[in-house]
């Protein structure tokens, strides 16, 4: 029988080894996820995780989902009937109001100081998250009617000048191999850079997927060659402070925008440069781009205590509508070469395949040298 929900706490999943430059698992914390998946009793697992640049805000918004994952798991009869009440039309005169997910665990959210429990964020312009975290308690919940324990998912900043290349390339690759669905945080709008560094970490995960998947192969498994050349499930580019949706745009013209602009960047036939495009959508079964207002200056500041009051209520309002999809539109189970990923494998996977980007540093390092 599954335990009660425990509060959770963030676990440093992969540490960075400075001195002999490469990622290692660190297998307490590992063993204490691992004891949590078995004392839940669901056999699969779906993991979102969050990478970009540092400094762009990833915990953050995954504070923000422990928030909506919270209170789903522990209010389910209200928030199934949140997801039917009206709220106002955007682009009218009422103001968005504070959902209730948002509401309900206090004015202050967790992760804006060192004793609370969420994903440490802060202002200013030092990073917080090194390494790989992931949050301790996983949220059992049903996808197509099967209970899947899923976890979160935080991850270094890339292009962090703490980190070698490939120590970079281990951590976003390992991270892409590990996730139902990853979010590419980026700020302001898709560029075409952008674009390319998340290419050349795909690429880079690809080569640890081929070569584990020969390793199968030769111990006598059977795989499915699309499972092999396509590897990863969902990719969202959620770009944060957008500027560009008119205050009088109902919801719908903003999600017009949205997908304009992911067509723009992203669709080959738009691109001039279209073999990156055309590579992201080889090697991904899905993607999608959702936009993010700016969420007020005073988050901004290195003072920022946290208070859910300084949050935009227009940057409220899309976050609602954004973590809703998330947890509940196609999130499937991960499926690494066409096994889902269960309670029992994935500390063996996550082992793997630390081993397996060690192996693969310097093919990977040809794309950029």
């Amino acid at each position: 029988m599954a335990s009660a929900r425990k509060p959770g706490c963030p676990l440093q999943l992969v540490t960075l080894n400075m001195e002999e430059r490469k990622v290692e698992v660190n297998e307490d914390a590992l063993g204490r996820l691992e004891k949590r998946l078995k004392e839940l009793g669901a056999q699969r697992v779906a993991i979102v995780s969050v990478m970009g640049a540092f400094r762009t805000g990833k915990s953050f918004i995954l504070d923000l989902m422990l928030r909506f994952l919270r209170y789903e798991a522990d209010h389910p009869e209200e928030a199934e009937a949140a997801q039917n009440a009206e709220v106002p039309a955007r682009g009218g005169d009422a103001e968005f109001p504070l959902p209730a997910w948002m509401a309900s665990a206090g004015v202050t959210l967790e992760g804006a100081t060192d004793d609370s429990d969420g994903f440490r964020f802060k202002g200013g312009m030092d990073a917080c998250t090194e390494g790989v975290w992931i949050w301790s308690e996983p949220f059992i919940r049903k996808l197509n009617g099967v209970p899947v324990a899923v976890l979160l998912m935080d991850t270094q900043g890339a292009w962090d000048s703490n980190m070698t290349k490939e120590q970079s390339a281990t951590i976003f690759g390992l991270t892409a191999v590990l996730s139902s669905k990853l979010i590419y945080n980026i700020n302001m709008q898709i560029q075409e850079d952008k674009v390319e560094n998340l290419a050349y970490f795909m690429r880079f995960a690809q080569a640890a997927i081929r070569k584990a998947s020969s390793e199968l192969e030769r111990s006598g498994q059977k795989l499915n060659k699309d499972d092999i050349d396509r590897p990863f499930q969902a990719l969202d580019f959620l770009v944060r402070d957008w500027r560009h949706f008119r205050e009088d745009w109902n919801v719908d013209q903003c999600k017009d925008q949205m997908e304009q602009h992911l067509a723009r960047h992203v669709n080959p036939q738009n691109t001039i440069e279209n073999s990156t495009a055309e590579a992201l959508h080889g090697m991904f079964q899905r993607l999608k781009c959702f936009c993010l207002p700016h969420p007020g200056l005073a988050i901004e500041r290195e003072t920022w205590t946290g208070k859910v009051s300084d949050i935009n209520h227009d940057f409220i309002r899309f976050t609602d509508l954004y973590v809703r999809e998330v947890f509940t539109d196609a999130l499937k189970p991960k499926n690494i070469l066409g096994s889902e990923l269960s309670t029992v494998t994935f500390p063996l996977v996550l082992r793997d395949f630390v081993s397996a980007f060690h192996d693969a540093a310097p093919a990977a390092m040809s794309f950029t040298q």
